[in-house]
Formats: structure tokens, C-alpha cells, sequence
């Protein structure tokens, strides 16, 4: 369906879930592909998977937050292959606590939005000078449903990174349009994976999330990627500064976002669990699931959307 035969595309935060999914679908359109996460051996599986699948890939460890490894993973994709073509900014985070906003702490906000928006202006700042010099580009942020209206289970560090992200799209997208450099973004609703979803079937969370949508199903990740691929194709020559929700909705009700990750431990874990509804941060069940789940998860998923932040929350009595 898509063509990217002598493009290159970056991805960040690749190494797991959707940016693994990317990846792959660019992959098989003919791309090359440069590729940067925070898990190493992560990382590495999937850049040797594209590999097989006949891409030129480079592999580059890095920490969207950190602006050195920015500039050193960008630096290496031109020296590599000569440009960057397409940057899919897809690295994110987001908090598991399920704290309300009167709770939430500030050391955890800002390293969420460290990574969520400032790691993508990052990125986006580096590819796009690039992409200026080389008359041409496509810039799709990774944005949410969660950027678009408030919803009693978003979390405030979270929807405000990502509505600070979606802003950033239409900026970019207007400022660099006249200069060539398309920027727009894509805003998933409930996403699930193949290795999601067994479990969510299991615990039936898949038929209550459905019977909210007008779809009446959930999505799956091809979906999520096919809008991303056909923003960053020519065939959106003529769009700038969109952003594509890909929610069965005709405008954002906002459910929630994969999980808030795309893991399929997560989904493992609450497998089983009595939970009759997503998780409500006001329920005292749910805070110790969301506890149970940070602590299972550990450090290997530092990179695929969830911050790994032990402090408990606050006791029953200072929730009410």
C-alpha cells in the first residue's frame, strides 16, 4: 500500500509496542530505518528483525529527554544514510499511580513531560533543521485522544504533555509549510495488540471498551499505523498541521489510551482481576492494581510508556 523505497525514517522510542509495530510496517515499505529507544537488547531485536526484512537499520541507544543523545542519534542517521526523511516521534510516558491532579507531584509531571513533549520538540527541532536544508520532510507526533478534552480517568501530567504536543503540531505544521516540512499527528483511542489482546478478551475489558464506542470494537495497532505511514507518505502532500484520530469516534469522547502503554504485561497482569471498569483513580482496588502493575513491570519498560516511579500513593483518608 505504502511506497518509502529510498526514504529514511526515524523512529524513537522503537523498541516495543507501537513503535515496534512502525518499525515493521515501514520496514516491509522499503525504508531505512533509523531506530533509538532506551532498552538496548530491545532495541537491537527489533532493528535485526527490520534487517531481515531487508532495511538498512541503525541502531542508537538513546534518551529523548537528553538533548546530546538527540543530536548524536540524528547526527548518526544523516552520516548513515544520507537524510532524514520522515521522523515519527513516538516516544512517551505516562504514570500508572493513578493520582488525581491535587495529588500529583512535580518531579514526576516534569519528567513526563521531559519526555513527552520536550523530548519530541527535541527531535522534532534536530529532523527539522535537517529537513529545512534538504527542501523536504514529514514530521507524525504520537499524540492521544487524552490531548483533545478532559476525561475523569486522564492522568494531568499526561494529557497536558500530550495537549502541549498537539499544539506543537499545528505550530510546526504552519511555521515550516511554505518551507516544505509537513508536521502532523496521530491521536489513538483504545489500541490493542496481538499480544494484548488475549488477555483483555480474557477479562472481558475489550467488550466494555467496545460498547462505548460508536464502532462498537476497539482498534487495532495496524490501524494506528496505517494512519501514521499514510501522513508521513506522499499521498498527505497536501496536509499539514492534522491531527488524525484514530478512535471509532467522530470526535474525541476519550476512553483511555492503550492502557496508558502498549504492553502486554500490563494487560497480563490485571488478566483474571475483577476490574468491571478501566481503572478509576478514586478506587482503592485500582491504586493497589496500578501498584501491582509498577511493580511487576520493573525497569524493562522505561521506554514503552510508563513511568517507573515507586512512591506509593497518597493513603485512603488524604483521597477524600
Amino acid at each position: 500500500m505504502f511506497d518509502f523505497d529510498g526514504k529514511t525514517v526515524l523512529i524513537t522510542g522503537a523498541s516495543y509496542g507501537l513503535g515496534e509495530q512502525f518499525a515493521y510496517a515501514f520496514a516491509e515499505a522499503g525504508a531505512d530505518l533509523v531506530l533509538t529507544a532506551r532498552s538496548a537488547d530491545l532495541l537491537e531485536a527489533v532493528g535485526e528483525n527490520c534487517r531481515a526484512k531487508g532495511a538498512a537499520v541503525t541502531v542508537e541507544v538513546g534518551d529523548v529527554a537528553i538533548e546530546d543523545d538527540v543530536t548524536r542519534v540524528v547526527s548518526a542517521g544523516v552520516a548513515n544514510h544520507g537524510s532524514i526523511d520522515v521522523l515519527i516521534n513516538n516516544a512517551g510516558i505516562a504514570d500508572l499511580r493513578g493520582l488525581a491532579a491535587e495529588h500529583f507531584d512535580k518531579p514526576t509531571f516534569e519528567q513526563i513531560l521531559s519526555v513527552d513533549l520536550t523530548g519530541a520538540f527535541l527531535y522534532a527541532r534536530e529532523c527539522g533543521r535537517q529537513m529545512l536544508a534538504q527542501g523536504g520532510g514529514s514530521i507524525v507526533n504520537i499524540c492521544s485522544i487524552m490531548a483533545s478534552g478532559g476525561n475523569e480517568s486522564n492522568v494531568i501530567a499526561y494529557t497536558a504533555a500530550k495537549g502541549g504536543l498537539l499544539n506543537m503540531t499545528y505550530q510546526l505544521g504552519c511555521e515550516w509549510a511554505d518551507r516544505g516540512v509537513r508536521v502532523n499527528a496521530v491521536s489513538p483511542g483504545f489500541i490493542v495488540t496481538e499480544m494484548t489482546r488475549p488477555a483483555l478478551e480474557a477479562m472481558g475489558m475489550d467488550k466494555w471498551i467496545a460498547s462505548r464506542t460508536p464502532m462498537r470494537r476497539v482498534g487495532d495497532a495496524e490501524e494506528v499505523t496505517n494512519a501514521v505511514m499514510f501522513l508521513a507518505s506522499d499521498l498527505a502532500s497536501y496536509i499539514t498541521g492534522v491531527d488524525l484520530l484514530v478512535e471509532a469516534e467522530p470526535a474525541s469522547g476519550a476512553l483511555v489510551d492503550a492502557l496508558l502503554v502498549d504492553g502486554a504485561e500490563v494487560a497480563q497482569i490485571v488478566a483474571g482481576r475483577l476490574v468491571e471498569a478501566p481503572l478509576l483513580r478514586h478506587d482503592v482496588q485500582c491504586r493497589d492494581l496500578h501498584a501491582e502493575v509498577v511493580e511487576q513491570l520493573g525497569e524493562r519498560h522505561r521506554d514503552v510508556g510508563i513511568s517507573l516511579d515507586h512512591r506509593p500513593p497518597p493513603s485512603e483518608e488524604a483521597m477524600h
